[in-house]
């Protein structure tokens, strides 16, 4: 698995940020320039793909553009439970990083899952405490529901987060929903949302998304699409209220990550699960 090159892209260089030692799994990884010029890497590792009740949610830095690593160091854990984050992580305009770390665990029922975060005001090299549980009604209480993409702030204060979960009515987990949640206190806690996608099938089944801020004012959100292995995209016009039907793009993969090139270009990076396609 690896990069696929194309004319956006050009491979330059193969650096190992975590890795060695006894075999395990590494995945979910976010990566964050911090204000000082450092780059911030953070990541779950653990013995499989959430299956095994454990985990833990690491962190590791570099100091020269990326080329070496510092030895990870733990930020987050459970023990019993099912731990992770994703590519949230989000340097805001005031300096601070906040972290996405989830907890959950598979029984009968489903796999509940639930996410908070975590905020460091020195460059990810300490974190404070964990925020409040990040909890909807409109979440399956037996099910996933928790924030999955980076962070949004908004022009008027607020912050935007992509979440994705299993609706409370859904008679099966291929029914899913996506859903932007927002902060008034710059991330403390998150206590209103709108619904971008809410499942009354499972004809579209959707899950990881990501979202960023159009230079004509609109937000795009590209979400996975379980059903068909695609990606979708969706618009708000309204800063998050309400959000477009969606569509399909012709990107077939999932765990997409949006960013802005210093070019203004947008750039979807996303997992290819195609056979004979295997990476990124």
């Amino acid at each position: 698995m690896g990069l696929e090159e194309n004319r956006y892209l050009r491979l330059i260089g193969e650096v190992t940020a975590a890795g060695g030692g006894r075999p395990r799994h590494r995945a979910w990884p976010a990566l964050e320039a911090t204000a000082d010029g450092h780059l911030v890497l953070a990541y779950r590792e653990s013995v499989d793909h959430h299956v095994t009740p454990q985990g833990v949610v690491c962190t590791t830095r570099s100091t020269d553009g990326g080329r070496s690593w510092s030895p990870p160091e733990p930020v987050a854990a459970a023990p019993g439970l099912i731990s992770f984050t994703n590519h949230g992580m989000t340097r805001l305009r005031d300096a601070s990083l906040l972290l996405p770390v989830i907890a959950g665990r598979r029984s009968m029922d489903g796999f509940h899952a639930r996410g908070r975060y975590t905020r460091s005001r020195d460059g990810g090299r300490t974190w404070e405490r964990f925020g409040p549980v990040i909890e909807f009604d409109f979440i399956h209480p037996q099910e996933r529901g928790f924030p999955y993409g980076r962070i949004q702030e908004m022009p008027d204060g607020r912050l935007m987060a992509p979440f994705y979960g299993v609706p409370r009515e859904a008679s099966g987990v291929d029914r899913r929903m996506v859903a932007m949640i927002f902060s008034t206190d710059n991330g403390d806690s998150w206590t209103a949302s709108s619904i971008v996608y809410r499942a009354d099938s499972g004809r579209i089944c959707p899950s990881e998304t990501d979202v960023i801020g159009l230079s004509d004012g609109r937000y795009l959100a590209i979400m996975r699409e379980n059903a068909r292995n695609l990606l979708f995209r969706s618009y708000s016009e309204d800063q998050g209220h309400s959000w477009s039907p969606l569509e399909p793009t012709e990107m077939p993969g999932n765990c997409p990550a949006l960013l802005r090139l210093r070019s203004g270009a947008l750039l979807c990076a996303y997992r290819d699960r195609r056979d004979g396609h295997a990476g990124m």
